[in-house]
């Protein structure tokens, strides 16, 4: 699969590994070197490529359909507005890890935090079951504690 490449030149370099609470997926903190006009420098936030490898093909397809405005359906149009704005992938060095394979790989995403002191977020899974044992690291203890949940 072909990814959007984002240019990495836009951001200040190195990136900073952010500690944050739940998922499996490593965040990193992204600063734009210059902010366009209506958007601040911390407007996008990186996330691990390889813990999340299966939403990389949800967020080009987003990229495409919005590309294809004019031919896309009004009420997916409408749903689209709602995604995460996603600008592509960039390599990037990481913050106070040494040697020659240094890098990260980062979806390079909007981040909900930008702009407020205080964020509530409410993850909504879809689907019959929302997490399987071995999956991105998820313990089968876990998952069969996701699973009771599920079925309430």
């Amino acid at each position: 699969m072909n990814v959007t490449r984002a240019d990495p030149d836009k951001f200040e370099l190195p990136v900073k590994r952010l500690n944050v609470s739940g998922g499996t997926a490593p965040f990193f903190k992204l600063k734009l070197k210059q902010a366009p006009q209506s958007r601040s420098v911390h407007h996008y936030i990186g996330k691990d490529l390889s813990r999340a490898t299966d939403e990389i093909s949800f967020y080009e397809g987003i990229l495409e359909l919005q590309k294809q405005k004019d031919d896309t359906d009004s009420k997916l149009a409408n749903l689209l507005e709602f995604a995460f704005e996603y600008l592509g992938v960039i390599t990037a060095p990481e913050e106070g890890v040494d040697g020659p394979d240094n890098s990260v790989e980062l979806l390079v995403l909007e981040n909900l935090f930008d702009g407020c002191k205080r964020l509530r977020l409410l993850d909504i899974k879809m689907g019959e079951a929302t997490a399987s044992a071995g999956w991105m690291g998820k313990s089968a203890f876990r998952a069969k504690k996701q699973g009771v949940i599920d079925h309430m």
